[in-house]
């Protein structure tokens, strides 16, 4: 029979005849009701560990009922193993369910430690406690408990793009790191995450002079993570190299007067570019001088270079992206007209560690401009006939009375008949409405000789 299962009988008594052959029953007695024992029940099944429920110290299992209970299980027994000094696993204790639930908390146990952990159940008859096997034991690990706040936590700017972040490993405890997470983020911006292994790292490709706010974490476990405090830095990247400004165009330069020019500064990102003071440099050049692309600054030695002399030494907040060169005022001198000049802008900054970084834009102009302040100056002017022809040619030897016009010196003009054209044949050259007024003049002096 199958134990702890109840049964019902009957008796009948039965006569077996010869002739004919059959079997003659009694009435049926009434019928009587029993139950078998209980006896060992088969192991429980199905033993895990419920993941969610796993902590540094505790853990719950679930289980199923054994497959043949045989009998009315009462209870059930956990049994937990650890491994001694040898490394062998031993009983440490076992647990006992308060009532038949197929689920029980382990407690008191050691933060990240391997556990070997088995179940049997429980029958009882007459008051004797029948124990099956126990199922097949299963292992599980405690997680880590929170860890420490790293130590020594260190953050350098190293160069423009990159910050070298360093620590040391919290202090000891009931717990295992198992990796670093580092963050990093500018202001105002998203974090990027960085999964370290070491006590160090280099983050790189920053951008240039921008303060970033970085966190160190020790994290244990691997599956369920648990995050320590963080660890909070801020540095800012150094400025490297500042950015290359673009060169003035001549577009982006005025004439205003012969003695000055306007330069329109070239645009620079204040914001990723600590500007301590912008120095302009003048270089007045020889006639002829050749136009180079190199943004070094020309000194008095180099060939064709004439004077040198810083004209504007300007801080960062100076208001306004128009530049007047010429001036007059202390080292800005006036400059010379009709010369040609080469203008150098530095701008300049500073490390922390007090490393000066420049950046050089470069540009030139002539201060020549296109016009003559005075129109209805007449100029001194001395001719000769040289020769007649179909075409009436008239050559001129002229010179400007006034020191101040771009004028100012001597002239060779050819014209023709028709008066719409001239040419200049000068070494400096000449300003339009001084040609043309001059071709006037000439023209009534031309007929009179005629």
């Amino acid at each position: 029979l199958i134990p702890f299962t109840e049964y019902r009988v009957q008796v009948q008594a039965g006569t077996i005849m010869s002739s004919p052959s059959r079997v003659l029953w009694s009435d049926p007695t009434e019928m009587v009701t029993f139950t078998t024992k209980q006896t060992f029940p088969s192991q429980p099944h199905g033993l895990r560990v419920e993941k969610n429920r796993l902590t540094s110290r505790s853990f719950w299992l679930q289980w199923q009922v054994p497959k043949r209970p045989n009998g009315d299980i009462q209870f059930y027994i956990v049994y937990l193993y650890e491994k001694n000094v040898s490394s062998n696993w031993t009983l440490t204790r076992f647990h006992r369910t308060t009532n038949s639930s197929r689920e029980a908390k382990v407690t008191a146990l050691t933060p990240y430690t391997k556990y070997k952990v088995a179940v049997a159940a429980v029958n009882t008859e007459n008051g004797e406690e029948l124990v099956s096997q126990s199922n097949r034991w299963i292992k599980v690990k405690t997680l880590d408990e929170e860890p420490n706040q790293p130590s020594n936590c260190l953050l350098r700017n190293r160069s423009d793009i990159a910050l070298f972040v360093s620590w040391h490993s919290p202090p000891p405890g009931d717990y295992k790191v198992a990796f670093y997470e580092i963050t990093y983020k500018p202001l105002n911006e998203a974090d990027h995450e960085i999964r370290v292994y070491d006590e160090s790292v280099w983050i790189r490709g920053l951008l240039s002079y921008t303060e970033y706010n970085v966190t160190v974490v020790a994290v244990t476990n691997n599956t369920v993570p648990f995050f320590g405090p963080p660890c909070y830095l801020t540095a800012r990247t150094k400025i490297g190299a500042l950015p290359r400004p673009d060169r003035p165009q001549l577009t982006d330069i005025v004439n205003e007067s012969p003695s000055s020019i306007t330069i329109i500064l070239p645009s620079l990102n204040m914001s990723t570019s600590p500007i301590y003071y912008i120095e302009v440099f003048v270089v007045e050049l020889m006639p002829g001088a050749p136009w180079s692309e190199n943004r070094t600054l020309p000194s008095l030695g180099d060939d064709y270079v004439v004077q040198v002399y810083m004209a504007k030494n300007i801080t960062s907040d100076y208001e306004g992206d128009r530049l007047v060169i010429g001036t007059g005022e202390g080292e800005d001198r006036l400059l010379k007209p009709y010369t040609t000049y080469a203008v150098h802008i530095r701008w300049s900054a500073q490390e922390d560690d007090g490393t000066q970084i420049t950046s050089i834009s470069l540009a030139k102009r002539l201060t020549s401009f296109m016009h003559c302040r005075r129109l209805n100056h007449e100029p001194y002017s001395c001719f000769s006939l040289l020769h007649w022809f179909s075409g009436c040619l008239v050559v001129f030897w002229l010179s400007c009375l006034d020191s101040s016009c771009c004028c100012s010196g001597c002239c060779i003009v050819s014209h023709s008949r028709d008066h719409r054209s001239y040419t200049d044949t000068s070494s400096q050259g000449i300003c339009h409405e001084c040609v043309q007024g001059w071709i006037y003049s000439r023209v009534q002096l031309h007929r009179l000789q005629r």
